[in-house]
């Protein structure tokens, strides 16, 4: 391992910036269950030959069992070196197994959210959100949610107040809100690129204009053609806004031009729980710049803006849910709005 001070690397960007090098020995172990191309290899080696890491490159093709074998083959100490896991899977069961390997301490886990094989994963999907991962400014991040929390924690029950387009949503609450950004924590999950604060409670009243990208994500591959046709919505939200209102927590309207309405009414009589909002998104990822619509880029929701999300549910992923509710988490994002916390101004976004 190079000889570094075991304190947090000073860079604001990327992999050095996102990772907890102050838990030392340390590994970053990418976990991948196709071949990543080898440009992704050489930029990844490079963003962290300087770092207090050692970087390993491993493929989940034999199950855990054999991975952690890799594993002590490469001299890693499973109880006592710290291992942060990158996760870039695209099969669906792979996606499930990799949540095991935060069974221990010391670990930290954060998964690219890559298109199913159903979705026609490619691995330059891969290498676009890599390239966001390594040009993200984490500390950033942690100054803008730091902001966040400060304001949010100054009333109780608190009001976060996003003013779209054409309406405003509020939550008033004192259920907490959580924090996807900056550096990673130990025994954190998390999905990246990241840098977004997100609700799930359901006190969520008000309208809402989406006038960004649709991101649905089919929970099961059984669910991605039908993912696919509402994705198809999404390049027509600039200039045909969807409109949604909203009354606890539940959907009860949507107005606009265009196909996307026509869409969801026929989604919500097709299945009535895709009216809840089971998310309120606040995103400031600055390395996303541009919104994807070809396919499901998970890039999109950390875009800088306000996103709600419906339908699945994104802090549920044991086995026993994704059996019993196979539903499509879609995020309806608005790039034209303002966030205002307990009466203060937070952020303001355009596109």
């Amino acid at each position: 391992m190079p000889s570094h001070p075991t304190e947090q690397s000073q860079e604001t960007e990327g992999y050095p910036a996102l990772l907890n090098l102050s838990a030392q020995p340390h590994w970053t172990v990418f976990v991948s269950d196709f071949a990543l191309p080898s440009h992704d290899v050489r930029r990844l080696k490079r963003q962290l030959e300087n770092v207090p890491t050692r970087a390993l490159f491993v493929r989940l093709d034999r199950g855990l069992n054999e991975l952690n074998r890799t594993l002590r083959s490469a001299s890693i100490n499973l109880r006592d070196d710290y291992i942060s896991f990158q996760a870039l899977t695209f099969q669906h069961s792979n996606s499930l197994q990799v949540t095991r390997l935060l069974g221990s301490p010391r670990r930290d886990l954060a998964k690219l959210e890559l298109p199913l094989p159903e979705s026609r994963f490619l691995p330059s999907h891969a290498s676009h959100l890599l390239r966001i991962v390594m040009k993200a400014d984490y500390r950033e991040q942690e100054l803008i949610a730091h902001r966040f929390f400060g304001l949010l924690s100054r009333r109780k029950p608190y009001t976060v107040k996003a003013e779209t387009a054409d309406g405003t949503l509020l939550v008033n609450d004192e259920r907490p809100w959580y924090d996807f950004s900056g550096r990673l924590r130990e025994g954190e999950m998390r999905i990246l690129p990241a840098g977004e604060v997100s609700y799930a409670g359901n006190h969520v009243e008000g309208d809402f204009t989406v006038d960004g990208a649709i991101l649905p994500f089919p929970e099961h591959p059984e669910l991605a053609a039908y993912a696919s046709r509402l994705g198809r919505l999404s390049r027509t939200m600039r200039r045909r806004p969807l409109q949604l209102k909203i009354r606890r927590g539940e959907v009860i309207d949507v107005g606009g031009k265009g196909d996307a309405p026509r869409a969801f009414r026929r989604l919500f009589e097709k299945d009535e729980r895709y009216r809840r909002v089971v998310e309120v998104g606040i995103s400031f990822n600055s390395a996303s710049r541009r919104f994807i619509h070809s396919w499901p880029a998970a890039s999109n929701e950390v875009h800088p803006g306000v996103h709600l999300g419906i339908g699945g549910d994104p802090s549920r992923n044991d086995d026993g849910y994704e059996r019993a509710a196979r539903l499509i988490h879609i995020d309806l994002i608005a790039v034209n709005c303002r966030v205002d916390v307990n009466g203060h101004g937070f952020l303001r976004f355009h596109s």
